[in-house]
């Protein structure tokens, strides 16, 4: 029976309640409109008036009793389960959710207590998901905090090594400046080197004709004292078969003075041929002048042989001694010295030929040096521009850097307020109390 009445409707409860007073009311007022009508037609007034009086104050004691009948039920029924929800209420303003409301009514009030559960349980999950959430994020908040002071850090860092980079692309733009000008003074060397070279080269074949020249007319000369050699011993012999007839000294002393003045003659020959040596030719001046005292000597030997016969068989021997010697002399060291010229001027030759060689490789090379220096300027030039773009981009850098920095500062800072209102909000989250 109390389940049944717990599933009518407040609102059908309130209905029954007043259709009843309605009737009630109702029933009076046709008893009174009765009473009106016997009074009005005299028909047992007296008698019908009491009767209906007793009927209508019966009528009234009933209403009376079923309207407090009703009031106190309506009390019991209405305010004592908004009594309920006053303490549910009540319990929320002091951010208790533990317990649901306890009614078990199908009326209006069992829905609203209903509708209050389900809000209290929607409310309970979505505290419980902002206290996660809050940790959560005081969590993630610590961890940016971390991670922005690493970033700081790295920035310091990249900063630090932005000016580093600065000042040495700088430095290697005052380097590349100071190559570039040991690099002009190298190429400007290299130009008088190739020039220098080149002269080199001219005076190389100057050499190598003037050694060439040297080497055959030491050939030349070579020939001519082998031919006077040969032709001079010949008469030198004869003359020293000749002077050993006494009957014919005085033909001797003419061959003799014959063979000091052609002795004289070649003195003066190869005087010449020396002279026409230059500093190759020294020794053999020397050997023309000896040669020249020995006409000289001659001449005077002729004289004395004209002078004192009775010596002629000494100057025979000191003729022929002295004749044998100037044979032995052409035949080894005037041989010898020309031989050495001619060597001299074949070595000469191919010195020449190797200075001139080596001088017009020595133009090429450097040429080659030159261009290759050219090359390095150039290089050196494009670098010093990417060095000054590079400072430029480091500079930018280092303003982005600061930049950044001062924009993760400012995160950091945001960070920091974050966390603090996750604090916060999870204090205000706790106060809640859910179990």
């Amino acid at each position: 029976m109390d389940d049944n009445k717990r599933n009518v409707s407040l609102k059908s409860k309130l209905i029954v309640s007043y259709a009843t007073m309605c009737i009630l009311t109702f029933v009076s007022g046709i008893i009174n409109f009765k009473q009106l009508y016997d009074i009005k037609n005299g028909l047992n007034a007296a008698d019908k008036i009491g009767k209906d009086i007793v009927t209508t104050s019966v009528i009234c004691v009933v209403s009376m009793i079923v309207a407090i009948v009703a009031a106190m039920y309506m009390h019991k029924n209405i305010i004592s389960r908004l009594n309920n929800l006053k303490n549910f209420a009540m319990k929320l303003a002091r951010y208790d959710f533990a317990e649901d409301i306890k009614i078990v009514r199908n009326d209006e009030i069992g829905d609203t207590a209903r509708e209050l559960n389900t809000a209290q349980k929607n409310i309970k999950e979505l505290i419980s998901t902002i206290l996660n959430e809050a940790c959560n994020i005081s969590a993630l908040s610590e961890e940016l905090s971390a991670s922005v002071e690493q970033v700081s850090a790295k920035l310091v860092e990249v900063d630090n090594s932005s000016k580093e980079i600065n000042s040495t692309m700088t430095e290697t733009s005052a380097t590349a400046e100071e190559i570039a000008a040991s690099i002009q003074e190298v190429n400007s060397s290299m130009e008088s080197l190739a020039n220098k070279a080149t002269d080199g080269s001219s005076n190389a074949e100057k050499i190598k004709r003037r050694a060439e020249k040297v080497k055959e007319d030491s050939k030349i000369a070579m020939a001519n004292t082998a031919q006077v050699r040969e032709q001079k011993e010949k008469n030198i012999i004869k003359a020293i078969e000749d002077a050993k007839v006494v009957e014919e000294v005085k033909v001797m002393a003419g061959a003799i003075a014959d063979i000091a003045e052609q002795t004289n003659l070649l003195a003066l020959n190869a005087a010449i041929e020396a002279a026409r040596a230059g500093e190759s030719g020294k020794g053999f001046a020397v050997v023309a002048e000896e040669i020249r005292k020995l006409a000289e000597q001659s001449s005077e030997t002729v004289i004395t042989i004209q002078n004192t016969i009775a010596k002629i068989q000494d100057a025979v021997k000191n003729l022929s001694e002295n004749s044998n010697d100037i044979l032995n002399f052409m035949s080894t060291e005037v041989d010898e010295q020309l031989q050495a010229y001619a060597k001299i001027g074949e070595k000469y030759s191919n010195d020449g030929e190797f200075i001139s060689s080596m001088s017009e490789e020595l133009v090429s090379m450097a040429q080659e040096v030159e261009a290759t220096i050219e090359q390095i300027n150039q290089a050196l030039q494009d670098t010093a521009a990417d060095v000054q773009k590079s400072s430029v981009s480091s500079e930018k850098i280092q303003s982005e850097i600061e930049v950044s920095s001062a924009s993760i500062d400012q995160v950091a800072n945001a960070a920091t307020e974050q966390a603090q209102i996750a604090m916060n909000l999870t204090e205000l989250v706790q106060r809640f109390k859910l179990q």
